[in-house]
């Protein structure tokens, strides 16, 4: 590879490790975050968006201790939101704004991001360009 090939390689965002990737399958967007594993169980990792789906990929830490990946069809996602703080849920992530994400046919996913209501937009305007 020359220099521009390496710097653009470095550039957008790598797909995770762990998961099957699908034939034209592309990493649109990642945002580090905590999704909720359970009522008392927040796991550190990173959110994706790609051209077919949002998965969830725990850190190397989280996967040591048993952590595992997550993924849902982008076709099956119905719609984000923000979630303000429920201290009755602190050892879910209460303690901070998070973003929910419904589903089709599954529970909706709690996930404590950066900004969750930038990324609400930009998570309703993926779901919407998938759409089209």
């Amino acid at each position: 590879m020359n220099r521009i090939e390496d710097f653009m390689a470095e550039s957008y965002p790598k797909f995770p490790e762990n998961f099957l990737r699908f034939e034209g399958e592309k990493v649109l967007v990642v945002y580090p975050g905590n999704r909720r594993q359970s009522w008392y169980r927040q796991v550190g990792g990173w959110v994706y968006l790609t051209n077919f789906r949002i998965m969830f990929c725990p850190n190397k830490l989280e996967q040591f201790l048993a952590a595992k990946e997550w993924w849902s069809w982008g076709k099956d996602v119905t719609g984000a939101s923000p979630v303000g703080r429920q201290w009755s849920d602190f050892l879910g992530g209460g303690g901070r704004k998070r973003m929910r994400v419904s589903f089709r046919d599954a529970p909706s996913g709690l996930f404590v991001v950066n900004g969750p209501e930038k990324i609400v937009e930009e998570v309703e305007f993926w779901r919407s360009d998938l759409d089209s």
